[in-house]
């Protein structure tokens, strides 16, 4: 008799792969900031680093120009081809593209060891120590978001504050403005995960008094940044920002337009669309 096959167990959805699209536009407004960043971090030519949690490319984009290689590695297939397709628009060639989840990642098998791992803004989940010290053979750097500065959530909020009702918002709850209050505390291991006791925290000063405590001296940078992005006119930055949200057809347009123009400010040619962020930028020794 013949044993059972047993039908694989269905995968479960990447809460990521339906920010892709949102996280991608927002990418485009980060460059400046994100080249400030990794002006912090010891980069060299000859370097090959690994974007740990890449997303749609903010961070690979800009750090490919500045080594010899980059590995974008995300556990999102969608955010894994926001990547590609963002790497092929900026003329990016010298990356390589893991789908895989970082906490299963084995060095050697998974990915080769690198110079230099990358995690911005929480990519990828926490690390252990162990594991940043068997992938980098150098450094270990994180992007985290500096004590209330707003993240991207929170800065795609101010631009439609106010646009959707009270009855839109109860059929489409993602549609509230974010709140970190409303969000569930994060564990050791992050959401979703079970408890990591030997997790390094993922910014701030608990990440470098952990590492204190390691004997470990940790450099950190507050970097004053914001998204930006030129337009000629007014009225292409409304239609270029309206993308931001889930359900543009329920947007009160006259309260957009007036969120956005206290984003705008008048310069030649047209007009440039800012808005303030602040990020920490930490990085470590590894061996």
């Amino acid at each position: 008799m013949q044993p059972k096959k047993e039908t694989p167990a269905p995968k479960s959805p990447n809460m990521w792969d339906s920010e892709a699209k949102y996280y991608s536009l927002m990418t485009l407004m980060e460059v400046d900031g994100t080249n400030k960043q990794l002006d912090c971090i010891p980069l060299e030519p000859d370097f090959v680093v690994l974007d740990c949690g890449c997303g749609p490319g903010r961070v690979a984009i800009q750090a490919a120009k500045r080594v010899r290689h980059v590995i974008c590695l995300d556990s999102s297939e969608r955010m894994l081809e926001e990547c590609r397709k963002n790497c092929a628009a900026a003329g990016v060639e010298n990356v390589s593209f893991v789908l895989a989840d970082w906490q299963e990642t084995e060095i050697g098998r998974t990915i080769p060891e690198v110079d230099v791992v990358i995690q911005s803004r929480g990519g990828g989940g926490p690390s252990t120590l162990d594991m940043l010290r068997k992938a980098a053979r150098r450094y270990a750097a994180t992007v985290m978001w500096s004590d209330g500065a707003p993240c991207l959530p929170e800065s795609r909020s101010k631009i439609f504050v106010g646009c959707y009702s009270e009855e839109d918002m109860e059929r489409y709850p993602e549609l509230r403005p974010f709140d970190r209050k409303r969000r569930p505390p994060r564990g050791p291991g992050g959401p979703g995960m079970g408890p990591r006791p030997d997790a390094l925290p993922m910014g701030g000063r608990a990440l470098t008094e952990a590492l204190e405590a390691h004997g470990i001296e940790a450099h950190v940078t507050t970097v004053d940044e914001g998204w930006n992005r030129r337009f000629a006119t007014k009225e292409e930055a409304y239609e270029w920002l309206l993308q931001l949200s889930r359900h543009p057809e329920l947007v009160d347009l006259e309260r957009f337009r007036a969120n956005v123009d206290t984003y705008l400010t008048p310069r030649e040619g047209g007009y440039e669309f800012f808005l303030p962020t602040q990020s920490d930028v930490t990085w470590f020794a590894t061996r």
